[in-house]
């Protein structure tokens, strides 16, 4: 009996060494911080107002009391916006772009 004995506590140990680096690591990684959460997408967050210069380029009424503004940016861009004609806007001027989500066009002060 005393073989059988032996041969049981060599097969635990024999268990033990194999499972317990296991357990182990798996306890360590449960015990770790979570990671940070993810940064969420563009579309979710709203965008930092930008402003921008430019100058009308051109202008072409749209439906009663809006219009098309073609506007070249001061970096060279050309912008086309679609807004109500509450300012009376005119070819030549200058006028700031409001970025945020959608753009819009301002007489610049």
């Amino acid at each position: 009996m005393a073989c059988s004995q032996h041969s049981r506590e060599s097969l635990v140990e024999v268990v033990l060494r194999a499972v317990l680096p296991v357990l182990l690591l798996a306890c360590a990684a449960a015990c770790a911080r979570p990671p940070p959460p993810a940064a969420a997408p563009a579309a979710e967050m709203p965008a930092p107002a930008q402003h921008r210069l430019g100058t009308i380029l051109a202008i072409r009424p749209l439906a009663p009391g809006s219009a098309e503004y073609i506007v070249r940016a001061d970096s060279g861009a050309t912008i086309v916006v679609v807004q109500p004609d509450t300012e009376r806007l005119a070819v030549g001027e200058r006028v700031r772009l409001h970025e945020q989500g959608r753009t819009r066009v301002t007489r610049a002060r």
